[in-house]
């Protein structure tokens, strides 16, 4: 377990599978690996060890031809953004769609501090939290300290999270444990542009995304029945962008976006996998419990 505020420069081996060049230093807050693999040893400025496992070798092992995402462009030129995220929606890669049996997922989740009210500021600290699982079973976890990129506005969320959202995933991709899919607590297609926050992270780092969100951000459709597994489609301007996904009986459905190399039945068949007794997918709720309970032990020193 990495000690608390440990400085972590990320190896390229272990980032090779994501197909961009390493963000460089990291402040590692926590890492954790739990496989049946032999223990491995992070390169850090603070010698920190790991229990990792070797399954695979990356993601996609480089970008796909004509797929280039350079990173996550500022809100400075919002004219530059915008246009980013229209070629994005416009580009066509190729679909993914998950083997038989258990899927080793990502979940990444963003807390900001506590109290923060309106839009926020460029800079402000958040603790970013991702988590992988073989299904429902926990495989590692990391936290970093990363600030944001730009305030909130909607339609740009990439603008102010994407940055931190990639050194988070780097960060778990050092521990040895390589998702086939990530889930982002955002929108894919559902966007103004069809460019939301999940298919922004799945093309920089050029891992297959789906979003998954309490509520859909401009599509709309009726809830399904209430019986688990039942789904009804979600539409912007007449093109399927997503699903209500009913994971509990009783309970509200959640919805799940195609992002990148996803569909919405994709999005469906994934998020089903990995959701255990809590309504959110298990990689993004243990991301998010990770996330926050960090926050509140380093808040409380």
């Amino acid at each position: 377990m990495a000690r608390h505020g440990a400085s972590c420069r990320l190896p390229m081996d272990a980032a090779r599978g994501f197909g961009v060049t390493s963000s460089g230093n990291v402040m590692v807050i926590l890492v954790t690996a739990r496989r049946h693999m032999a223990a491995a040893t992070l390169t850090t400025s603070s010698s920190v060890s790991v229990e990792v496992g070797r399954d695979g070798e990356g993601f996609m092992g480089g970008k796909s031809e004509g797929m280039a995402v350079d990173g996550f462009v500022g809100m400075d030129d919002l004219a530059r953004l915008e246009d980013e995220q229209r070629r994005l929606a416009s580009l066509t890669p190729p679909p993914w769609h998950p083997e038989p049996g258990p899927v080793v997922c990502g979940g990444v989740f963003v807390a900001f501090a506590r109290g923060q009210e309106g839009p926020g500021r460029t800079g402000d600290r958040a603790l970013v939290g991702a988590v992988a699982t073989r299904d429902t079973t926990e495989l590692a976890r990391v936290v970093i300290e990363g600030g944001a990129g730009a305030p909130y506005q909607p339609g740009y969320l990439a603008a102010r999270e994407g940055a931190m959202i990639e050194d988070a995933l780097r960060a778990l991709v050092a521990t040895g444990v390589q998702p086939d899919v990530i889930l982002v607590d955002a929108t894919g297609r559902d966007h103004a542009r069809r460019a939301g926050l999940a298919l922004h992270v799945g093309a920089v780092l050029d891992v297959p995304t789906v979003g998954v969100t309490h509520r859909p951000l401009l599509a709309s459709g009726p809830e399904p029945e209430d019986v688990v597994g039942a789904t009804s489609e979600l539409q912007l301007d007449g093109v399927i962008v997503g699903r209500w996904l009913r994971v509990h009986e009783g309970v509200r459905p959640l919805a799940v976006h195609s992002a990148w190399r996803t569909d919405d039945r994709t999005a469906v068949v994934v998020v089903s996998r990995v959701t255990g007794e809590a309504r959110t997918p298990e990689p993004l709720r243990l991301a998010r419990t990770v996330a926050r309970v960090t926050r509140a032990e380093l808040e409380g020193r």
